[in-house]
């Protein structure tokens, strides 16, 4: 499960170069390695931590077409993707729950 998370974390990582990534984004690339719904969850908030802990990445949102950061702690962060996704009872879509963004 390490190396997968490591795996995604870094194509995040290099796809945030040049765009903001959206949670869905990284859902639908865990889906396609793994299907069971508890795992896909876990798997998501650990690439969540590992691309926030790099220390080059913060998470937020669109308002507006306008990108706001979140000023929050990581864990902050990992609970309230985990508190919005419940809401959904569904694998995040596009433009749900929260984005990220290079800090540069």
């Amino acid at each position: 499960m390490i190396a997968l998370i490591d795996k995604i974390a870094e194509g995040v990582l290099n796809e945030l170069e040049e765009d903001y990534v959206g949670i869905w984004s990284i859902v639908k690339e865990i889906r396609c390695h793994i299907k069971e719904d508890s795992l896909v969850l876990d798997t998501t908030l650990g690439v969540v931590k590992k691309i926030l802990e790099s220390g080059n990445v913060f998470a937020g949102k669109f308002y507006d077409e306008t990108f706001r950061g979140i000023d929050a702690p990581i864990d902050v962060v990992l609970s309230k993707i985990v508190r919005d996704w419940k809401e959904l009872g569904r694998d995040p879509d596009i433009g749900e729950i929260i984005w990220f963004a290079d800090k540069n």
